[in-house]
């Protein structure tokens, strides 16, 4: 067993080696601090053979390692590296650009490696050209966060940008540069293709998602049913492409039409189309039926149509009427 000492110029992760041995079949590595605590061994990480490992190490520690041949079955000549590696994080991954009125909102992934402490924030650049080292704009962003919003930029100008991310010990890798071009970018498109499904006093409404495409994204969704008189009944907000309209009166007919919204605004309202609030199908005389926000039962000893047919089990005093 060889042994040897360093001392970290700085703090950071080490990395140690060996990146070759001649005449020894295997070899392992040992690290010991001065008080002779094992810090970590290794047998065959680097290959083959050949060992290595990585530790955190602090500015001004001396640190011990121990070379040995596996079992001490063979001996020769080894040569050990040992390199310090970086402390800051590396570059943030996968960044894009959306467009918007003067500014670029700027998307990113964190990085593969945070460095040897936890990302403080990060900070999007706009420079005028894939070489140029002065700023046009910048915004920053706490460690959480995977996105930004340039400001104050020109419309129609083209921009390259790049992301860094940051931590206690500095700035770490540029990410690649970008393009961006800020636009005047309106609300949303007007959503097509509604359409609406039957269901007991509501209706299910569906519709494709807005296209998106160079603008900012959307929000959410609305879905409003209107009477015949075009008063607004009831409806529904959601992320997703459909949602239920509840609180209708079934029998009734409604007008449907959906919104998009984006951080610019609301888009006009779609095509409106028609739909009913439904009856329960197949009913039979223990199915529950909800009018107007009530739970009634069907009373088995009448008709459907029969007069004292309904009985309510729970909710409010019933109003509207149903099948006469």
């Amino acid at each position: 067993m060889s042994w040897y000492k360093f001392t970290a110029g700085s703090t950071g992760l080490a990395t140690l080696e060996i990146t070759s041995h001649q005449g020894m079949t295997d070899s392992m590595l040992f690290v010991y601090d001065s008080g002779e605590n094992a810090l970590g061994c290794d047998d065959d990480s680097a290959g083959g053979t050949r060992p290595k490992l990585t530790l955190s190490v602090s500015q001004g520690t001396t640190y011990y390692v121990a070379l040995a041949s596996w079992g001490n079955t063979s001996s020769g000549n080894a040569s050990l590296q040992i390199s310090l590696g970086a402390n800051t994080p590396s570059a943030p991954q996968n960044v894009s650009v959306l467009s918007g009125n003067e500014t670029l909102v700027v998307n990113w992934n964190s990085p593969s490696f945070s460095g040897t402490s936890a990302i403080t924030g990060y900070t999007a650049t706009a420079f005028t050209d894939l070489a140029s080292n002065v700023s046009v704009s910048q915004c920053s962003a706490g460690g959480s966060a995977t996105s930004c919003r340039i400001t104050g930029l020109v419309n129609n100008t083209e921009y390259f940008v790049s992301v860094v991310a940051n931590n206690t010990s500095g700035t770490g890798n540029s990410s690649g540069r970008i393009s961006g071009i800020p636009a005047f970018i309106r609300v949303p498109n007007s959503p097509t293709g509604v359409s609406v499904t039957t269901g007991v006093s509501l209706l299910q409404v569906s519709w494709p998602a807005v296209d998106t495409a160079n603008i900012e994204p959307v929000i959410d969704y609305t879905a409003t049913a209107f009477n015949s008189g075009g008063s607004v009944i009831s409806s529904c907000t959601t992320t997703q492409t459909n949602c239920l309209i509840t609180s209708l009166t079934s029998g009734t007919t409604y007008q449907v039409s959906v919104t998009a919204r984006n951080t610019l605004g609301s888009s006009a309202p779609s095509d409106r189309v028609s739909g009913m609030a439904g009856y329960p199908p197949n009913w039979t005389p223990s199915d529950p039926y909800y009018v107007n926000g009530t739970l009634w039962g069907l009373n088995g000893r009448y008709g459907v149509s029969a007069p004292g047919a309904w009985t309510k089990t729970r909710g409010s005093n019933f109003s509207g009427c149903c099948r006469n």
